[in-house]
């Protein structure tokens, strides 16, 4: 079994198992995420906090995925953070947020991370989750 393997930054550092990245792309990856602009959003009171959003819509919606139904960990925006503005939204709106499992949170995301793709369009149309709630 192999004690070590490259890292997943691509800059070919052999790294030890259970690290994803080497020390210089870990922190690059840690830069690049703090200049999002959702970064400020989701390290905020408001988001974060006892009385934060997060922490009412998820009992708002009884930790339960409003996608497939399976129970809820994650808290998505319907209008994304970067398009909430333009919509006339405040960030924090709880009309704005739904409560999803892991699964169906980066079904959701993927599209806006990455651009549609056909095998992510196909997925959320799946069998098993039903036509696309989000």
């Amino acid at each position: 079994m192999p004690l070590a393997k490259p890292c997943a930054g691509g800059c070919g550092a052999i790294i030890p198992i259970g690290q994803r990245h080497c020390a210089n792309c870990a922190r690059a990856d840690s830069t690049r995420r703090r200049r999002k602009p959702t970064w400020g959003v989701y390290q905020s009171a408001a988001w974060r906090g006892p009385n934060g959003v997060r922490n009412q819509a998820l009992p708002r919606d009884n930790h339960t995925c409003q996608h497939c139904g399976r129970p809820a960990t994650h808290v998505h925006h319907v209008v994304a953070i970067t398009d909430c503005e333009a919509a006339g939204l405040d960030v924090y709106d709880l009309d704005n947020l739904a409560s999803v499992c892991a699964a169906c949170s980066g079904r959701a995301d993927a599209p806006r991370s990455h651009g549609p793709r056909p095998s992510a369009l196909l997925a959320l149309d799946c069998p098993r989750h039903g036509e696309d709630k989000l």
